[in-house]
């Protein structure tokens, strides 16, 4: 299975100079937890749901409140270096930087431009199809099993292309 970018939504990002407060907001307007941030037209970095409640708690026990200290700037709370696949790599390569990284997300790229974005809620739905959609694969992992679940589960998604994944999540409305 490979990385391919999602046509049916568009990456939604963020300016650096932007407030938390912008960011918050597109990130609840969107149902996304991940912005990549951008800056003078290129991708400076990534920001997380959890990188700006991170700032909000160090914000809090500095100055005894639960907002964020004026002038701060999305900037100020974004990750880097930024994790990256060209569209066309294997699905398994970014999960295995998300695991090695320990990160939620790798950017996809095409044609050297930022395309779209792979987080770990993606692997979780394309698990939920694994596990409900017939494929062989049992929802319950026994221990003396669960090395089976694993083939099973490794076998559906080499032998599945991405895209037939994203139109059953698509269908299936995720």
């Amino acid at each position: 299975m490979n990385v391919v970018t999602p046509s049916t939504q568009p990456l939604i990002t963020v300016e650096a100079s932007a407030s938390p407060s912008a960011a918050f907001e597109l990130m609840r307007d969107h149902r996304v937890r991940h912005l990549p941030v951008m800056e003078n037209g290129s991708v400076v970095g990534i920001i997380s749901d959890r990188d700006l409640q991170r700032g909000r708690k160090v914000e809090a026990q500095n100055m005894g409140e639960s907002t964020l200290a004026p002038g701060l700037v999305v900037r100020d709370f974004m990750s880097g270096p930024l994790a990256t696949l060209p569209e066309g790599a294997p699905l398994s390569e970014a999960t295995r930087i998300m695991i090695d990284q320990k990160i939620s997300a790798v950017l996809v790229t095409r044609g050297g431009n930022i395309d779209g974005i792979i987080t770990l809620d993606d692997l979780l739905r394309v698990l939920q199809t694994l596990l409900t959609s017939g494929a062989g694969v049992t929802s319950t992992i026994d221990e003396p099993n669960a090395s089976n679940l694993t083939r099973k589960m490794t076998e559906w998604v080499h032998s599945t292309p991405l895209s037939q994944v994203l139109a059953e999540l698509s269908n299936s409305g995720i």
